[in-house]
């Protein structure tokens, strides 16, 4: 299947930002004359999230791009991470790189759980702003800034939905062993708190997702596909193959307009979640701001995952200039730490005691007949 043709401006733009930044690393701890401070921007660019780490990181470079004020701002970079195996020596490198402030927009979610534990495991003072991360599990460290509502806000949303309906068991699908890993516990400890049982199944390699339709238990009425648009469309045309009309759950990393164009599966009942408000209809000045210099800057229709990147820029953006006049790693690991609050043109993050600095859930239902609800 092929993903929807994007512009061939905001491409060309990020394949010349794609280039690796792991060559001559300074000696740590010492300062390198006229090297310019940055925030390196890690991405996943496998196959199936590199859609979603190319609309976080337009959003990002947006930010950076309408920022009128470009005294003391670091350099934006961008690593490609199309394999984890790598992850731990890319880290140190960062670490070891006295130009390097911290890490900004890590994208998607699986990368950013595993910087995250990296970063602890080694002992690594950077501070890591606004990642692509519904995952909890390491939101009360304080060197880490999670902007949008978790996974769990999320699903509660989205199964308030279908509350009261009599249903009790959620079918969740993995698309691979190594996300099974990543995720089941929480995701376990998620359901159990919303009182359903949970089952369990988990693709490979050579197995495709609308193949795993077929393997959907029948006990259960609801699933929960944790994936990207493709492969949601995927499997909702595997459903629909079948005749199976149940509920399909599909989280912030999906994004309605673009499922559409892929065409999920005809009579198949979508519920979607997004951390950000509609991108098209929102009349916050932030979000009106969003579009103009979207639209003038990179000729791109607005999006939620491009929406959520422009706000990530934005608050790095504020985190560091609000860190001293000559802000350093330090400086900005304590910045990051006070936990501010910001309105960002309407846009409020205010963190609480559940270390997020939004809560903020809405939803789309894509009906049986393909209407967008919502």
């Amino acid at each position: 299947m092929h993903l929807p043709h994007r512009t061939l401006r905001r491409r060309t733009l990020l394949a010349g930002l794609a280039a690796p930044v792991l060559a001559g690393w300074a000696t740590p701890g010492v300062a390198q004359p006229g090297i310019h401070q940055r925030l390196v921007q890690l991405l996943d660019t496998s196959a199936s999230q590199q859609e979603l780490s190319r609309d976080y990181a337009t959003g990002l470079r947006l930010a950076w791009a309408g920022d009128a004020d470009k005294r003391g701002r670091p350099l934006l970079q961008t690593v490609n991470v199309g394999s984890p195996s790598g992850l731990r020596e890319t880290l140190a490198g960062l670490a070891a790189d006295p130009s390097v402030l911290g890490l900004l927009g890590t994208c998607g979610d699986s990368l950013a759980v595993q910087v995250q534990t990296e970063l602890r495991r080694q002992n690594l003072r950077l501070a890591h702003m606004a990642p692509w991360m519904s995952d909890s599990r390491h939101d009360a460290d304080a060197n880490l800034v999670c902007l949008f509502a978790s996974r769990g806000q999320q699903l509660q949303q989205a199964l308030g939905a279908v509350h009261g309906m009599g249903w009790d068991e959620l079918c969740v699908i993995y698309s691979s062993s190594a996300e099974h890993a990543v995720y089941d516990a929480q995701v376990a400890n998620i359901a159990k708190g919303l009182g359903l049982r949970l089952t369990r199944l988990t693709g490979d390699r050579d197995t495709p997702q609308s193949a795993m339709a077929a393997r959907l238990p029948a006990s259960a009425a609801m699933v929960l596909c944790l994936s990207t648009s493709a492969e949601l469309a995927l499997l909702t045309q595997g459903m629909a193959a079948r005749k199976d009309k149940r509920f399909v759950v599909g989280l912030g990393d999906v994004d309605a307009p673009s499922l559409q164009q892929l065409s999920p599966g005809a009579g198949v009942p979508v519920i979607l979640t997004q951390v950000v408000p509609n991108p098209h209809r929102s009349p916050l000045p932030l979000i009106a701001d969003y579009r103009a210099l979207l639209k003038r800057l990179f000729d791109e229709t607005p999006s939620p995952i491009s929406l959520a990147g422009y706000i990530a820029g934005l608050y790095a953006l504020s985190q560091v200039r609000d860190s001293g006049q000559n802000p350093s790693r330090e400086s900005l690991l304590a910045q990051v730490g006070r936990r501010s609050a910001l309105n960002l043109g309407g846009w409020r993050v205010e963190f609480r005691d559940d270390h997020r600095g939004s809560r903020y859930v809405t939803q789309t239902l894509i009906a049986r007949d393909g209407r967008l609800i919502g």
